[in-house]
């Protein structure tokens, strides 16, 4: 295959998405409002989310449907198993800064892109190339990608979610918050 299958894409537009989030406002303790903005967002990872898999098709989109999967097929195998839970969250009311602890279930992107290549280069080896066009070469790594993903079993991680109070008092959930959800999904 010449061109890397979008899998980090997919996961950087997922994890983005998730975490272009609502500020806290007034009312509720600052517990309650970071616990309810983390809540609102995880509620959203799965495959029927059209704003998420929206997001996802315009990065990688096409590129998946060349290996004859739709990313709707893949999200749902990537996700079967996807759980969270947000544990204890840490205020600094005069720092202007809150921790919120996080723990999910996802399956490990680095397992599936692991057992992808062994599998591909294991099939490669049983199949007539020449024969072969590359759109069925394609296919073959969709299948295979999807075999691969439905077989990986989701991982527990723990997570830290900093927050930050802005200039206008409302509490946001701070950049780190990203690269802690890709290190999930990498576990």
């Amino acid at each position: 295959m010449k061109k890397r299958l979008p899998l980090l894409a997919l996961m950087a537009v997922m994890a983005a998405s998730l975490f272009g989030l609502y500020g806290c406002g007034g009312g509720p303790s600052v517990e309650e409002q970071i616990k309810t903005d983390l809540t609102s967002q995880f509620d959203r990872v799965n495959a029927d989310d059209s704003e998420l898999m929206d997001s996802l098709d315009e990065v990688a989109g096409e590129e998946i449907e060349q290996l004859g999967i739709s990313s709707k097929d893949f999200m749902a195998s990537y996700l079967d198993g996807f759980a969270y839970e947000v544990g204890e969250i840490t205020v600094d009311e005069e720092a202007g800064t809150a921790v919120a602890k996080v723990s999910i279930t996802i399956k490990s992107m680095a397992d599936i892109m692991t057992n992808f290549q062994t599998a591909f280069t294991e099939r490669l080896g049983s199949m007539d190339l020449a024969s072969m066009t590359e759109a069925e070469l394609y296919e073959e790594g969709g299948k295979i990608l999807l075999e691969v993903t439905d077989a990986a079993e989701p991982k527990g991680s723990e997570i830290e979610m900093g927050y930050t109070k802005n200039e206008d008092g409302e509490w946001e959930v701070d950049d780190s918050a990203e690269a802690a959800l890709m290190g999930a999904m990498m576990a």
